[in-house]
């Protein structure tokens, strides 16, 4: 029984360093992915600044002033129409 009880202590620390190295692998793999997905973000969000940069300023005020149309005519209860009451609150004060 003595044997056994020491082969049995080697089997789990074999299978614990088995355990460890693919923990490993595992946290390389989603630190490569979460990289990835930064640079991703990154190359999203310079896309964005360019896209707006490219606009003229007619374009980009045509634009903003179209929202606010829009803004205006909110539906009851959404979130523009509560955004237009906070509007009106802080023009009265």
């Amino acid at each position: 029984m003595g044997k056994m009880g020491k082969m049995g202590k080697m089997g789990k620390m074999e299978k614990a360093e088995e355990k460890r190295v693919k923990r490993g692998e595992k946290n390389e793999r989603i630190a490569a992915m979460a990289q990835m997905n930064t640079k991703n973000m990154n190359n999203q969000n310079q896309k964005k600044r360019q896209s707006t940069s490219n606009l003229s300023e007619k374009e980009r005020e045509a634009k903003v002033e179209n929202a606010h149309k829009k803004a205006e005519n909110a539906k009851k209860g959404s979130l523009a129409s509560k955004a237009n009451m906070v509007k009106k609150f802080n023009e009265n004060d």
